[in-house]
């Protein structure tokens, strides 16, 4: 039977500490079990925040080429227009993510929730 110890850690059997640092995989466990019936939403919110995060990536990615088209000698408005647009839909596609990954609250009320008695 594990548990959860006075430091956070999961413990196994009685007494038990951790003495090393604890994997990514193994404390994603963790928080899977203390999440009890609600793991699957918190899988779900890991995987939208992995995702908006790689979609936030690749749009700053895209900010050198659109910088590019400014800077770099011939100014060409259809293709800045259409660095702009990927920036912005990747843009847009990861503040939705996000909105989703935090189960449709603001952070406020997320941090409300957290810690209210």
């Amino acid at each position: 039977m594990e548990r959860l110890s006075e430091s956070g850690h999961m413990e196994s059997g009685k007494g038990a500490r951790m003495s090393k640092a604890i994997s990514l995989r193994q404390s994603y466990k963790d928080n899977i079990t203390l999440a009890g019936s609600r793991g699957g939403a918190l899988k779900k919110s890991y995987l939208a925040y992995a995702l908006a995060n790689i979609t936030q990536g690749i749009a700053y990615a895209l900010f050198f080429p659109l910088l590019g088209c400014f800077f770099g000698g011939t100014f060409l408005v259809n293709q800045a227009l259409g660095w702009f647009l990927a920036l912005l839909l990747l843009s847009v596609i990861s503040l939705v993510l996000q909105f989703y990954a935090t189960g449709f609250q603001s952070g406020i009320a997320i941090l409300r929730n957290r810690f209210s008695s």
